[in-house]
């Protein structure tokens, strides 16, 4: 019989994203979402939630960049990813400190495993621009160029 917190529960399995987005995401937290993720009982977009409330804010740089890119591997993912680290890089900005090299890389590869052909023109330009900020590289000059 499965364990209590434990992403493979029947009971739970199809809401454990939410619930875990909803407390403190530790190291443990951390390899119960992965769990969860690999397991698939959870529709990809219940992972939304670990976007807001600012869950994710004090999880550390490499292993948010592992986590959002364990969501973006599986298929409607990305969309997921590149919102959980928009709003990652929302909470920097408003918090005054640089985002972390692991945030801004989770961000550059979530977006090259889109597919920004399936997106809306408003959504793909949207989170472009929330993105861009965060790039090395200045694409101010030619914004869509990276689109197409």
């Amino acid at each position: 019989m499965p364990r209590k917190g434990n992403p493979a529960h029947p009971a739970l399995a199809a809401w454990f994203p939410v619930l875990q987005a909803n407390v403190e995401i530790d190291a443990l937290a951390l390899g119960r979402l992965h769990r969860a993720i690999e397991l698939g009982k959870a529709h990809i977009t219940t992972y939304y939630n670990l976007a807001y409330g600012r869950a994710t804010d004090n999880v550390p740089g490499s292993e948010f960049r592992d986590l959002v890119l364990a969501i973006a591997r599986k298929p409607g993912g990305c969309l997921v990813g590149l919102q959980i680290v928009s709003m990652r890089l929302y909470a920097d900005g408003s918090a005054k400190r640089q985002p972390l090299l692991e945030v801004r890389e989770a961000g550059r590869l979530t977006s090259a495993r889109s597919d920004w052909s399936s997106f809306e023109p408003v959504v793909t330009c949207t989170v472009f621009f929330l993105l861009a900020p965060s790039f090395s590289v200045d694409f101010r000059l030619k914004p869509l160029s990276c689109l197409g």
